[in-house]
């Protein structure tokens, strides 16, 4: 490298390196917060990642993008609804608001002293202590298109649902929270033809002793109404990314 800081954890992990061009830490700037069914992540602005995970235990966890700027959680069974198939039976959440460094503008959560790391070009901004008072370990990835999908454990999915969508192992999940820029909640009723798709894709917490951890899940039903209905298993679209809340 050139003049810069470089920092190797343990294992050779990597920490920063200021010669990566365009790298950023993520800085949490909201949260932990609670969800509110159907109502915007409160401190989202364009550009954020969202990290969620179940309020409480084991569940479902499931966001709306249908509004780019404007993502929501979806949690039914918390706001008095019943809507069968239509949702996923999915949980109230404890959610982040996660924002690259360039874009953080509060530098007084540590007092005003700390280490700031600037890019290749002196000016943009890769790391500042000074911006959060906790931070967000990745612990666990899985690539495009790596899990199969499928409804649930508890629906048939059997060893083959356990395999395929196991994204992090592990029973104790209290500060494990998954990107929900990856999710996806969606109901689409044709105007013309009337069918109607309803698109699925999120997060699975499971504790206990059997296959703990968290998993993918993802399912599409297409309905032509009084003619014919499908349900389809669904691949993770983008990349599923698993963080540990240090605090």
């Amino acid at each position: 490298m050139g003049y810069g800081l470089k920092v190797i954890g343990g294992n050779d992990t990597f920490i920063i390196d200021s010669d990566l061009t365009g790298a950023r830490h993520l800085v949490v700037v909201a949260g932990p917060s609670t969800s509110t069914h159907n109502t915007t992540y409160t401190g989202f602005a364009s550009g954020d990642l969202i990290f969620a995970k179940p309020l409480s235990g084991s569940g479902r966890i499931v966001t709306s993008w249908t509004d780019p700027s404007n993502p929501k959680p979806i949690h039914p069974n918390n706001s008095g609804g019943s809507y069968g198939y239509d949702y996923p039976n999915s949980v109230q959440q404890s959610y982040l608001v996660v924002r690259p460094s360039d874009n953080v503008t509060a530098t007084d959560q540590n007092g005003g002293y700390g280490l700031t790391v600037f890019d290749t070009n002196g000016t943009s901004k890769m790391y500042d202590s000074r911006q959060t008072s906790k931070g967000l370990d990745i612990v666990a990835l899985k690539g495009q298109y790596q899990c199969p999908g499928g409804m649930e454990l508890e629906s048939g999915g059997g060893t083959t649902f356990v395999s395929g969508n196991h994204i992090y192992a592990g029973g104790t999940l209290t500060n494990i929270y998954s990107c929900m820029n990856s999710s996806n909640s969606n109901i689409y009723v044709h105007p013309f033809t009337g069918y109607i798709n309803h698109s699925y894709r999120g997060y699975m917490y499971r504790t206990g002793s059997t296959d703990p951890g968290v998993y993918y899940f993802g399912w599409e039903w297409l309905i032509i109404p009084g003619v014919y209905a499908q349900f389809f298993d669904a691949r993770n679209i983008n990349d599923l990314i698993i963080g540990e809340l240090v605090s």
